[in-house]
């Protein structure tokens, strides 16, 4: 079957370098306590490398998605990628090398021009929020559709926006299960903050909100849509 994937090149270079040492990695997980696992030596950045407890968190959970993704570029004619040469060259010219297939480069997609009329205007209530705040001086925190904080973690992020005094907007994900997403805060949290911050669980504009002037800072999971976004509209510091 011919197919076409899209994917990052750096990303999809290193899910196939994954694929060629994920069985010595699970080895080394099970027998040494001290073993670092080195990337490939051909790798555009070879000094990557993984201590023991950072691939039992992360190789452990992600192989079988790095194998996936490996599988399908191996079935296709060509790879897609959603980048350009001029940030990634040395990864595509790997990505190429480890595939045998042709990589066709799009370019950042283009998203709407910031300030266009949008179809879904149920977040314009943000952006109307947005107006009322100071010129650079808002937060805004979103870490992505397809991973969940722990509660843990969510509280120690919740404790350092109540911490640092300033307004933020935080687009807070509550897992399946979850009756909402303001379930997960801290007691007291929504009360202490309510003055200077919003949580929201739903759809944001998340390109207007970028772009607005009155956001200062960017907490993102560096989703490569987000960073494109981050990029293009506003050129905000990101964490």
């Amino acid at each position: 079957m011919e197919w076409l994937e899209q994917m990052r090149k750096s990303g999809a270079a290193y899910f196939g370098n994954l694929s060629k040492v994920h069985n010595g990695a699970i080895q080394v997980m099970k027998e040494l306590e001290t073993k670092i696992i080195k990337n490939n030596a051909n790798y555009p950045l070879p000094v990557i490398s993984w201590r023991l407890f950072e691939a039992r968190l992360g190789l452990s959970n992600f192989i079988a998605f790095a194998n996936r993704v490996w599988a399908c570029c191996q079935q296709s004619c060509g790879i897609v990628i959603k980048s350009c040469f001029e940030e990634e060259d040395k990864y595509l010219q790997y990505l190429t090398h480890i595939t045998g297939k042709p990589v066709i480069i799009a370019g950042p997609l283009m998203l709407p021009e910031a300030g266009a009329p949008r179809e879904n205007t149920s977040g314009d209530y943000l952006v109307e929020w947005l107006d009322k705040q100071r010129p650079s001086s808002v937060v805004f925190v979103s870490l992505g559709r397809e991973s969940f904080l722990s509660a843990e973690q969510t509280t120690e992020l919740a404790l350092a926006l109540e911490d640092i005094g300033l307004p933020f907007l935080w687009f807070l994900r509550s897992p399946e299960g979850t009756s909402s997403a303001l379930s997960l805060l801290p007691e007291g949290f929504e009360g202490r903050t309510r003055d200077r911050g919003l949580v929201v669980g739903g759809w944001v504009p998340q390109v207007s909100i970028v772009s607005h002037r009155s956001v200062g800072g960017y907490v993102t999971h560096g989703g490569w849509s987000s960073v494109i976004e981050a990029w293009l509209y506003s050129g905000l510091p990101g964490a």
